[in-house]
């Protein structure tokens, strides 16, 4: 019997209503929902993203 293993990245995005906040609780919500989701559809999570519209360099 063949099985399949699928991995995921999880990535969280601030949405520009939430930028105020830092990194926000919809940050958090994504996260928690995403790895819920993954879990119950049998990925592994390989790794979390989460850009939260800072800037990571400045000129």
């Amino acid at each position: 019997m063949k099985y399949n293993f699928y991995s995921a990245a999880i990535y969280c995005r601030l949405s520009k209503d939430d930028e105020q906040a830092g990194e926000s609780v919809s940050i958090e919500t994504q996260k928690m929902l995403l790895e819920d989701y993954c879990t119950e559809h049998g990925f592994a999570i390989y790794e979390i993203y989460a850009d939260d519209g800072r800037a990571q360099f400045s000129p």
